[in-house]
């Protein structure tokens, strides 16, 4: 029996109840006892280990000894002492755990191509195993990280080798390419081997502001449309930007190079100008956006790096822009942002200018997005539109065209309407736009006594681009408004658009609407609205064995006098009611009623409380009946 705490003459003498050691935790091999007392065995393994090479001889034999790790797995990563130089394609035999040997494994310095005499003796060099995919063969073995080019800069050259991509216009030599969605990449530019200053810039293309950035390291040719699955790095040294842009010879170098864009109403971006290149961040609002693409070491060539933060001016100060699906919130930047040395994260408490007046807050709460699953987000903002101002409309998300990929759909829940307990209430939402665009919905007022008084406030809205058929979803507000929603969407082509910033003239054509919705449900001051008509329940009591199929029941003749189909009988109205010439009548759990199938609709008199009101349509239906068995 584990025992976790001990205790001698009212002294404690051990005590392991608030001790946090875990299998997890603990180096692997090493043993301990868990808060229970329960004795474990540690299963974590560093992120790197040193290996000292053991050969004894110029070789492309490589060996070692790695006594902490039982197996190789993809992603371990060691540095390794070569203490000879290496002769012919190297190969890696490591002695693990318990005197296991790896056998030889393949090194490869990038792409497939082997590691031979790139690392010289008495040199440390970072190998990671993996196994991978290249142009459709399979490989594993050890990757070399560092290597060294021919200025001895130290660079890491990123493969994307199991990549598989299409090409939006032909792709020529040396090109940065761009992403406009999760399978498809761009040029800026459609010249074929070219370091001139005339080329013709693409600036007309869309991209995705937080896409991949790769550069083609091929001489090869790729056509439109055509399939792209090697020499696609997403970082590398030594890129020429002369093939992409048209900037001669003209950089000035150690300095950090941006793309400068411009922001679309689908989210995306496009270079601002034929020339979009800079070095500079704007010190006043201009109203363009800065891709940090890398740093430049020449007058033309610089290193592309893995990571692109994007930067703007508000006229206050300059700022992050944040990836809508990440969440992230908005940081201040100060130091010198020309060097980008200097970042600070202190948030103001405010957000975009133009919404001064507001608060919003938007925060990821799950983890990355993970295929079709999208990052959680919330969105969050308390304003005032002003007396008689247009609505504003706050982007939320976008949906992509409705086609036979389309299975996308938007989860809405949270506060929306005004400030008020008379205008506030808690909403429920399902957006999609497959076959048609449509929101269900469900929403409880918090004091209001009509739809309107929260509708009125703050809504959901749909509107379909005119162009691209892509459709966005926003909340339209107006005067003293607030809403905090959390959004989960749902594809992987679709996309959070929550920034904070708000338009007065949405996009395209109005497509759905929450409160004219015919798929809508509301509790407004103690009754349930089905689109907008009262549907009361009170006297309602069935049994449950009636919740899930139809039942004939016969009931007493009674007379009844008359009232309006569709409008709420009066208490004291009715005492009793005739079944006319129907004889039996059926209960409808769907309907929660009794139904007239056939026959004469009964008249109505003077009775029973228990009948609040009849509707007709093709059929003629009594609700909130107490239906007894």
């Amino acid at each position: 029996m584990a025992i976790n705490k001990v205790i001698y003459d009212n002294q404690t003498l051990v005590d392991l109840t608030a001790d946090t050691v875990t299998p997890d935790t603990l180096a692997a091999g090493a043993t301990a006892h868990d808060k229970s007392g329960a004795a474990i065995v540690g299963t974590a393994y560093k992120n790197t280990y040193y290996v000292k090479g053991t050969q004894t001889a110029v070789t492309g034999a490589w060996t070692g000894e790695l006594p902490e790790v039982d197996a190789l797995y993809d992603g371990l990563t060691i540095d390794y002492w070569l203490p000879f130089a290496g002769s012919g394609n190297a190969t890696l035999n490591l002695t693990l755990k318990g005197g296991t040997k790896t056998g030889e494994k393949n090194c490869y310095r990038d792409n497939a191509n082997r590691l031979t005499t790139q690392v010289g003796a008495n040199c440390i060099c970072r190998l990671i195993y993996q196994t991978v995919t290249i142009s459709g063969t399979s490989y594993s073995g050890w990757w070399l990280v560092r290597t060294l080019d021919n200025n001895t800069t130290d660079i890491v050259n990123l493969y994307e080798g199991s990549a598989a991509f299409v090409a939006k216009s032909a792709v020529y030599r040396y090109q940065l390419l761009f992403q406009t969605d999760e399978n498809t990449l761009t040029p800026l530019n459609n010249v074929n081997n070219d370091v001139g200053t005339e080329k013709t810039m693409l600036t007309g293309v869309d991209f995705m502001p937080f896409g991949k950035i790769y550069y083609y390291n091929s001489t090869t040719n790729i056509a439109a449309n055509g399939n792209m699955t090697t020499a696609l790095y997403y970082h590398r040294n030594g890129v020429d930007l002369r093939y992409t842009f048209n900037c001669g010879q003209t950089l000035t170098a150690h300095r950090d190079i941006y793309l400068k864009c411009s922001k679309q109403s689908n989210g995306m971006f496009r270079i601002a100008s034929a020339s979009p290149w800079t070095q500079t961040l704007p010190t006043s609002n201009d109203g363009y956006y800065y891709l940090l693409l890398g740093r430049t070491y020449s007058t033309y060539q610089f290193e592309l790096y893995t990571e692109h933060p994007i930067y703007y001016h508000d006229g206050t100060a300059l700022r992050f822009y944040t990836d809508p699906a990440k969440a992230v919130p908005f940081a201040a930047l100060t130091g010198n942002p020309t060097d980008n040395s200097a970042l600070s994260t202190a948030l103001d408490g405010k957000a975009a200018a133009s919404h001064s007046h507001s608060d919003y807050t938007n925060s990821s709460v799950l983890p990355n997005d993970n295929g079709d699953i999208k990052t959680k987000f919330r969105a969050s903002v308390k304003g005032y539109t002003g007396s008689g101002a247009p609505e504003w409309y706050y982007k939320l998300a976008q949906l992509p065209a409705s086609n036979t990929g389309n299975y996308a759909s938007l989860i809405i829940s949270g506060r929306l309407g005004g400030w008020t307990n008379g205008n506030m209430s808690y909403f429920q939402g399902l957006v999609w736009n497959r076959d048609g665009t449509g929101i269900a919905c469900l929403d409880i007022a918090a004091g209001a006594t009509s739809e309107a008084g929260f509708f009125n406030v703050a809504d959901i809205v749909v509107y379909k681009d005119d162009d691209t058929s892509v459709e966005t979803v926003y909340v339209k507000c107006k005067g003293y408004f607030t809403f905090d929603l959390d959004l989960e969407l749902f594809q992987s082509s679709a996309s959070i658009l929550f920034d904070g910033t708000y338009t007065t003239s949405p996009t395209g054509t109005l497509a759905a609407q929450a409160s004219t919705s015919t798929k809508r449900l509301s509790m407004v001051n103690g009754k349930l609205l089905v689109n907008g008509v009262s549907s009361s329940l009170e006297g309602h009591n069935h049994d449950s064995a009636y919740a899930s199929k139809s039942h004939t029941h016969e009931v007493e003749t009674v007379s009844i006098g008359s009232a309006s189909a569709g409008t709420a009988i009066p208490a004291d109205d009715i005492t009793a009611w005739s079944a006319g010439s129907v004889p039996t009548l059926t209960y409808d759990a769907d309907e929660e009623g009794i139904i007239f199938t056939a026959g004469t609709a009964p008249s109505l008199s003077y009775t029973a409380k228990s009948i609040p009101n009849i509707s007709v349509s093709s059929k003629t239906v009594v609700t909130g009946i107490n239906v007894a068995a």
